[in-house]
């Protein structure tokens, strides 16, 4: 008998250099359950006295997937027109990732570096607590033409903005406006876990599900504990914010560790005009990714390495909550018997947490039934999907899957699934 692996290599999506005008931006954004949760029995106040411990929430909410993008932000310049909104770091520096012309009415695209490769999907740097915060505004209210100095924080007031003493709108929160997420919503998303398989305090010391140090290399489908920190993604750049699929929190997110350093909404104690930051950047060294550790930083000041992540009381602009017939459980789906927990982030290439390989499989076949699926890469030999070939007949039992699989030698990749 002969024992064969089947493992699907993940394909990037294209990324397209510019972005139109009239899109909607969509928010991809996972659901954090579990309210009144336990706080972080570490407060992370051995550099900042005072803090009493962080990540508990009252509420369930919507945080997003991942950091706000560039191809996001590209969106929002391009509808708002405004140049106190933009940084000329975001074309001239390496790190930047927004072009804009030099037209009276300009407009802004994705930076296309070296070799063709966009920028689309990196984070957006260059941020301060302004244009974050307007950025919201502008989600708050409709997108489009909608205002952006009114919302979910009123930017109107110029002494409150220079004294850093701007809240959450209380009545546009509950309405399901959007916000930059809170220093608790944020902590919460990345470090709680309130299954068996967590710590027994349900708290990771990292947004990897791990209490080691993730691993500082570069983007990768293999390691579930790594991220792009201490220069590990092209001596010291972002990466697109999807570019380590298994290294996710409990919850769902990405990129929580590295990559951005993420502002948060949270003032510094009896210091409104600092705002927490979270999570290090590109640069980093590793505790700065732990939860024991946060930042606090002049709400005025941008730097390459400070993005954010924007959250909700509902899902925003298009969000996706079905991937088939199957419920999106932070970007899993339970498809029971059939192939058990799927993660469908990057479907239709999606991740099978039985037999830890990828399959291609289109939505449109997404269910539990007989069925051709693609699984490339007949030459990989890893122990986790074991296929014995039955004689010479083309068929074969998968004992990962707990099914049969018909391999049709003549369209290379493809087999039948057997229900």
């Amino acid at each position: 008998m002969k024992h064969t692996k089947w493992l699907a290599i993940m394909i990037a999506p294209l990324l397209t250099a510019s972005v139109s005008t009239q899109a909607v931006v969509e928010m991809e954004m996972v659901f954090v359950g579990d309210p009144d949760n336990p706080a972080c029995p570490d407060d992370a106040d051995y550099e900042m006295e005072g803090f009493q411990s962080v990540g508990w929430v009252p509420y369930g909410y919507y945080i997003g997937t991942y950091e706000v993008t560039n191809e996001q932000y590209v969106q929002f310049l391009n509808a708002v027109r405004d140049i106190n909104l933009w940084d000329t770091g975001m074309m001239y520096d390496g790190w930047g990732g927004i072009m804009r012309n030099n037209s009276s009415w300009p407009t802004y695209t994705v930076k296309i570096g070296y070799g063709g490769v966009s920028f689309g999907k990196r984070p957006v740097g260059y941020m301060d607590f302004y244009r974050a915060a307007r950025f919201c505004n502008w989600l708050t209210n409709g997108q489009g033409d909608a205002d952006t100095m009114t919302g979910m924080y009123d930017l109107t007031d110029n002494y409150n903005y220079n004294t850093g003493n701007i809240v959450r709108n209380e009545a546009a929160w509950n309405a399901g406006g959007v916000a930059i997420a809170s220093e608790d919503e944020w902590c919460k998303a990345a470090y709680y876990d309130p299954s068996n398989l967590g710590p027994s305090d349900h708290w990771w010391a990292y947004p990897t599900r791990s209490d080691v140090v993730p691993n500082a290399i570069g983007p990768n489908n293999t390691d579930p504990n790594s991220a792009n920190y201490r220069r590990a993604h092209d001596n010291g750049q972002y990466c697109d914010v999807d570019a380590y699929p298994l290294a996710r929190s409990y919850y769902g997110t990405y990129g929580q560790g590295g990559n951005a350093m993420e502002m948060t909404d949270t003032h510094y104690p009896n210091d409104p005009g600092k705002r927490i930051y979270r999570g290090g950047y590109f640069s980093v060294s590793g505790d700065k990714l732990s939860v024991s550790y946060r930042d606090d930083i002049p709400i005025t000041w941008s730097y390459p390495g400070h993005g954010f992540r924007v959250t909700s009381l509902k899902p925003i602009g298009g969000q996706k909550l079905n991937w088939g017939p199957y419920l999106r459980q932070n970007n899993h789906c339970d498809t029971g018997e059939w192939m058990g927990w799927l993660n469908v982030i990057r479907a239709p290439w999606v991740y099978c947490l039985k037999t830890q390989c990828w399959f291609y499989i289109p939505e449109s076949v997404a269910q539990a039934g007989s069925g051709w699926i693609y699984i490339p890469d007949l030459s990989t030999d890893t122990p986790e999907l074991w296929l014995v070939m039955i004689a010479d007949s083309g068929w074969g039992w998968s004992y990962g899957l707990s099914k049969y699989l018909y391999v049709d030698q003549n369209k290379s990749g493809w087999v039948y699934l057997v229900d």
